[in-house]
């Protein structure tokens, strides 16, 4: 029997009779990662400035809503966000194993760095990046409906597959960018 994709607007409308396993994404499905976002955005701003921060959190807002468009959809902004694609891959090396990551917090700080323009160096946009990292780490917590979703499983002894997407940790290295 072929069990169908659904897409649901609360964890508690999912039933779980004859369900073997389920696979989740945890941003946006099971951790409330806009506020922990909002709050690493908040932290940026506090190292240096509001204008900063804020380009970073458009770079965000740009490279989520253009993943989650096909390359059928009318969209106005496909040209900014072709822009940008095209210049994160500037500023990496991707010639390695995983190719470009356009989720990458630190080239989004070069960037930023590049257009205000500030006088960053690389152990500054580590520093800034760690710092995104480590608020939005202390900041992310499980939407309530999660909480009872996932006993829910444990009760039913349902396996989880938990997944998300490719965000990583560059270095930024002289002469060979971001890698």
């Amino acid at each position: 029997m072929e069990h169908p994709w659904i897409t649901v607007g609360s964890l508690e409308d999912i039933s779980l009779d004859e369900v073997d396993a389920v696979a989740a994404d945890i941003d946006h499905t099971l951790v409330d990662f806009d506020r922990a976002h909002e709050k690493a955005i908040a932290a940026l701003s506090e190292m240096f400035g509001a204008r900063f921060a804020n380009m970073v959190h458009g770079y965000f807002s740009l490279i989520l809503e253009g993943s989650r468009r096909i390359e059928s959809d009318i969209w106005d902004r496909r040209t900014e966000y072709e822009s940008l694609i095209a210049r994160i891959a500037e500023k990496q090396n991707p010639t390695g194993v995983y190719g470009m990551k356009k989720w990458s917090r630190e080239t989004w700080i070069d960037l930023a760095n590049d257009e205000l323009p500030l006088t960053l160096g690389s152990a500054d946009i580590q520093a800034a990046r760690d710092t995104y990292w480590r608020t939005l780490g202390t900041s992310a917590v499980l939407y309530p409906d999660a909480v009872d979703f996932l006993k829910r499983l444990d009760q039913q002894g349902i396996p989880l597959v938990l997944m998300t997407a490719s965000d990583s940790v560059l270095e930024l290295h002289p002469e060979e960018g971001f890698r």
